[in-house]
């Protein structure tokens, strides 16, 4: 044994001054034998041992049920197995916690997906208005109804394009938008245009609109949504 920490020294009983020379001194007789004839042959067969339940001798004689870990490794120049004992309570905890996170980021993912169903039942309520979300670059991420009626377009249809393919945009808009894709929007200040352009729909034909563009704040939007836009027929 070339190091065992100090939590270690005070749930085994042991003292800093008549530590073990080896693990098995840790284990019951019990122990020992399995140590010998099933961990060790694993352990030198595969380099790893992983989730072994075992028994080890715990202070005022009383035997700690351990859950077991194990892989080789180096201890400065040496090479060693690391062996990692966590107490079989620790980890029957450790699971309920985890049961518990669990349960609670379904009920989050349960409660994001009604606020979402929510905010995309108001924003198909707007009809006379379309409403985008763009990703850097400038890529067409989501599209209420309204936006469905203005492009002549189905949002399935809209989702798989670009704003630059039905909007005539400004160069000053375009390149804001190149910038964006280029540094994901991380460095840019508050973005907002308030134009009339043209729209060509979905059947070729062009229509004058007026276009709102908003920057979205980085730190309070998904990662891929980087503007909102608000189309209306002028």
């Amino acid at each position: 044994m070339l190091f065992i920490n100090q939590w270690a020294q005070t749930a085994f009983g042991l003292t800093a001054a008549a530590l073990p020379d080896r693990l098995d001194q840790l284990l019951p007789r019990a122990g020992q034998i399995f140590l010998q004839t099933h961990i060790l042959p694993m352990l030198r067969n595969e380099g790893v041992v992983k989730e072994i339940y075992l028994q080890v001798k715990g202070a005022a004689a009383l035997q700690i049920p351990m859950l077991l870990n194990a892989q080789q490794g180096m201890f400065g120049d040496k090479a060693c197995y690391r062996w990692v004992l966590l107490p079989a309570k620790h980890r029957a905890e450790f699971e309920q916690q985890l049961l518990k996170n669990r349960q609670q980021m379904q009920e989050f993912a349960r409660a994001a997906e009604s606020d979402r169903k929510i905010l995309q039942t108001v924003l198909d309520g707007v009809k006379d208005v379309g409403i985008l979300a763009l990703s850097a670059g400038g890529s067409i991420e989501f599209a209420n109804i309204g936006a469905e009626l203005i492009f002549g377009a189905e949002a399935q249809a809209l989702t798989k394009s670009r704003i630059t393919d039905w909007l005539s945009l400004p160069d000053d808009i375009l390149h804001t938008l190149s910038l964006t894709a280029e540094s994901n929007g991380n460095q840019l200040s508050a973005v907002q245009y308030d134009i009339e352009t043209e729209l060509q729909q979905n059947d070729g034909r062009h229509i004058a609109v007026q276009l709102q563009l908003r920057r979205l704040a980085p730190q309070q939007t998904l990662k891929s949504l980087s503007y909102i836009v608000i189309v209306t027929d002028i």
